[in-house]
């Protein structure tokens, strides 16, 4: 048997797992488990490099990694980076200053190889949505690449020193091992998004096709007839469709469900090894093959246009006219990439040292510079579109007043006789300056302190929440903070506000936050808790945002294009939690309820736009400017309110 022959129902498998990954990409609802393309994408290399290991290994007894690196470097780089090199381009022209910033970390992330850590562990606060990202689709790059800097070695090593059966045994064992780490996964989206691009169970797939590999040229559990083959190319392409369908975006993966398309592939592999059946034979068919061989270019350029195209008219589901049309782009994109850079890269006749310089240093180097040179400038706000009216609409509540600040407590009007605090986390935030216009004319001293998901709720165990990993020390800094200004001084008034709608949704939270009331209690007359504000779809308001200020986008877009800004799915969910957290404190003496939005509607002040200007920041923060234009307009009638409402309990809403 032939070690390494070239096979084009692989062509066939790989164009049906782009085409899958595609139709995903589009509409989740078009195909739930398009997403699974990838996993197939996995098999089908790991099956690939693993058998040219394989022949080089038995043919020469050595395995040679400058050459291996040398065309891993020649295949993968020159079109990837060229397609860095266009998103640059892009985003330069679209961005908002901000999104330019992050954007270029991924861009550093994706030339560094980490694109699955950047992507996985992604902490801003105030990001675009993940399927703006041109560069998110890298994560299955870098994990490829992560994982042939030490596949080769390992290999190499097992093949010099172990029997091909015992090295499949201890594979089918490795599998099992990454696969059960892929397996678990938490309540906390956190959590549940950095297993998603976590490297070592997407190592466990990759080594399926490797598995395949050494079966197909060791005849390891290779069946010995005809029909049975049959069968199993059958069976592997009914388990690869169905797990497009049973598996969605919500089931627990990877993990053992990677089993069903992973198998499935491993399965078609090993059976057209065999004989080519007529499913082996159908997938060879020439168009098939056509979209195989640029299946590669396909996967790079579709994601960058689609996240540009979400990014400029705010959509979310692509109809299937403009889907089709972006296909098209993407395929004649694809084609002139493999003609004009992957082929003449693929033939350079140059050694390691050459093709490290060229192909890898120079370019990637040149990447991370321009990466570095975007973050520095905080990315190149000049660009934008009347700069002085995007930066005052723009920017969300921040240092100014202590928001987020690993503890630190901002102190106005320090000395005065009536003394308020207040905090929570980005709700109380923008809360802030508000507060801070009322109090701050009438000689009060006021304390603030906020972080982000940080609950309002005093603890004496280590227990939050809300708050995710991310930004638990902060929360626990805040919350330590506060208890150490209540050993200091008695306040005339606390105030509290924070995201009931998710933070009431938690298990023993009544009994929690009661405590916690019961704690504040001793050192303030009273508790006022404040309601948020209204959750707006946060497309609409980056849209509106994007339209007026997009270096390239403002130019044409008219104002009528983005005044309608619909409330978002969670504002239902924002009012039960309003209401569950006025069910609470009805019967509490000293504890109010209060919404600043019924001195917003006395006033006439328009959510989330007033006057031509915006005032949130995202769906539900209002940015810096809408604070304070807000409490200039209202400050007189909250503290008015305060003064004469303070000794009852009217103030409940």
């Amino acid at each position: 048997m032939s070690l390494v022959s070239y096979r084009t129902d692989i062509d066939g498998l790989r164009a049906l797992a782009v085409m899958a990954v595609f139709v995903f990409h589009l509409s989740h609802s078009y195909l739930p488990g398009g997403f699974l393309g990838v996993d197939i994408f996995f098999v089908i290399s790991g099956y690939l490099i693993s058998q040219l290991l394989l022949k080089e290994i038995t043919q020469t007894g050595i395995f040679n990694i400058k050459e291996f690196f040398k065309r891993r470097m020649k295949r993968i780089l020159p079109s990837f980076y060229v397609v860095i090199l266009a998103s640059i381009l892009l985003a330069l022209l679209l961005f908002m200053p901000e999104d330019l910033v992050h954007f270029a970390k991924s861009v550093k992330s994706a030339v560094l190889v980490k694109s699955n850590f950047y992507f996985g562990d992604f902490k801003s606060y105030f990001s675009i949505d993940s399927d703006e990202f041109p560069l998110l689709h890298t994560w299955s790059l870098s994990i490829e690449e992560q994982f042939y800097f030490i596949w080769p070695i390992i290999f190499n090593f097992c093949l010099k020193n172990l029997k091909p059966k015992t090295i499949f045994f201890l594979l089918l064992i490795t599998i099992l091992i990454l696969l059960s780490i892929g397996q678990y996964h938490s309540d906390d989206a956190i959590l549940a998004q950095k297993s998603y691009f976590f490297n070592l169970p997407r190592f466990g797939e990759i080594l399926i096709g490797a598995l395949a590999a050494l079966s197909v040229t060791n005849g390891i559990l290779l069946p010995n007839k005809v029909k049975i083959t049959n069968i199993l190319s059958f069976i592997s392409i009914l388990m690869i469709f169905f797990s497009m369908f049973l598996i969605t975006k919500d089931s627990i993966y990877p993990g053992f469900l990677s089993f069903l398309p992973c198998v499935g592939t491993y399965l078609f592999l090993i059976s057209g090894s065999i004989s080519q059946t007529f499913l082996h034979r159908f997938f060879a068919v020439s168009p098939l093959r056509w979209i195989g061989i640029h299946s590669y270019g396909i996967y790079l350029w579709h994601w960058p246009i689609l996240a540009f195209y979400r990014y400029s008219t705010g959509v979310i589901d692509v109809p299937p006219m403009i889907g089709l049309i972006i296909l098209l782009i993407s395929l004649i994109l694809s084609f002139f990439s493999r003609r004009i850079i992957e082929i003449p890269a693929i033939k350079l006749n140059i050694d390691f040292n050459k093709t490290f310089l060229i192909i890898f240093l120079i370019p990637g180097l040149t990447l991370l510079i321009t990466s570095y040179a975007l973050r520095w400038s905080k990315g190149v706000p000049q660009r934008i579109n009347q700069l002085n009216s995007y930066v005052q609409e723009s920017a969300p509540i921040r240092n100014n007043y202590c928001h987020d600040s690993n503890g630190e407590v901002c102190l106005f009007n320090a000395g005065k006789e009536k003394k308020i605090l207040l905090f929570g986390d980005s709700i109380a935030g923008y809360h802030a300056p508000i507060l801070l216009k009322a109090f701050a004319d009438n000689n009060i001293e006021f304390s603030v302190i906020t972080s982000n998901r940080c609950a309002p709720i005093i603890m004496n165990d280590e227990s939050v929440f809300y708050v995710n990993r991310l930004d638990i020390k902060k929360c626990f800094k805040t919350i330590n903070a506060v208890k150490d200004l209540l050993t200091k001084k008695f306040f005339d008034v606390i105030f509290i506000s924070g995201k009931w709608s998710n933070i009431t949704k938690y298990k023993h939270f009544e009994k929690k936050f009661l405590s916690s009331l019961k704690t504040l209690k001793t050192k303030t007359n009273h508790i006022i808790v404040f309601g948020a504000l209204p959750y707006f779809e946060n497309r609409d308001i980056n849209h509106f945002r994007r339209a007026r200020y997009s270096p390239l986008l403002s130019k044409f877009s008219s104002q009528k294009d983005f005044i309608k800004i619909d409330f978002s799915k969670d504002e239902e969910l924002r009012l039960k939690g309003d209401e569950a957290i006025q069910h609470i404190i009805k019967d509490i003496a000293s504890v109010h309820y209060f919404h600043i939005l019924k001195f917003i509607d006395k006033k006439n002040i328009h959510l989330p736009i007033d006057k031509g200007e915006m005032l949130y920041s995202d769906s539900y923060h209002l940015n810096d400017y809408g604070a304070q234009y807000i409490g200039e307009q209202i400050y007189q009638d909250i503290f008015e309110a305060f003064l004469d409402e303070l000794s009852s309990d009217d103030l409940n809403e």
